[in-house]
């Protein structure tokens, strides 16, 4: 698997540039939002996808976008984090940035063992689990509507969720926590891509 993150506070300064290297569907789906994070967020989309992924995008049952014509392939991101991740078969990413998390949040979302084992492990422990639980749930294609404590995924121990084994890899990656669904090996190690690059291959 392929994992490539994109910095984009290093994108707001071409912000215009890379607006114009976008499908007119994408750049006007991207002028709509007003807020500079969301607006960043929505062309870096666009810039991954246009780089990495050939050909139309269409959307499954369930809502997993896939490209027909390339690999399979799933967008993340996170504060002023974006990602892409390539695999030969289905492939779930996630990424957050490790922030403050109320109790609250995590008797919503997490198991009882799952508890337990955050005990100790403070903001990352959380946001390991949750983005496991997010890359799963992408990886399958079945979308985040259902109980979230019924998805155990935790680090060391086999994941099954519909009968399926889902194999999960997590990293560090600064402020940001990484995770990577597939079915058999989903280890990575995150490669910057720079900005120029994805203009030039536009």
């Amino acid at each position: 698997m392929e994992v490539y993150v994109l910095d984009l506070d290093l994108l707001a300064p071409l912000e215009a540039e890379a607006l114009g290297r976008l499908s007119p569907a994408r750049r006007e789906k991207a002028l709509r939002l007003r807020r500079q994070d969301k607006r960043l967020q929505s062309i870096s989309a666009g810039l991954l996808l246009g780089h990495f992924v050939p050909g139309e995008i269409r959307i499954a049952p369930g809502g997993k976008p896939y490209a027909p014509a390339g690999r399979p392939f799933s967008l993340t991101h996170s504060g002023a984090l974006a990602a892409i991740a390539l695999g030969h078969e289905s492939v779930g990413l996630d990424c957050e940035r490790v922030r403050p998390v109320s109790p609250a949040l995590a008797s919503r979302t997490m198991g009882e063992t799952e508890r337990a084992w955050l005990a100790d492990r403070g903001a990352e422990g959380f946001f390991t689990l949750w983005t496991r639980k997010e890359a799963a749930l992408k990886y399958l294609g079945t979308g985040a509507d259902r109980d979230l404590r019924q998805v155990c995924v935790l680090p060391g121990q086999e994941t099954v969720l519909d009968g399926r084994t889902v194999a999960l890899h997590t990293v560090r990656f600064g402020e940001y926590i990484l995770s990577a669904a597939d079915g058999r090996d989903a280890a990575f190690v995150p490669e910057e891509i720079r900005i120029d690059d994805l203009l030039k291959g536009l």
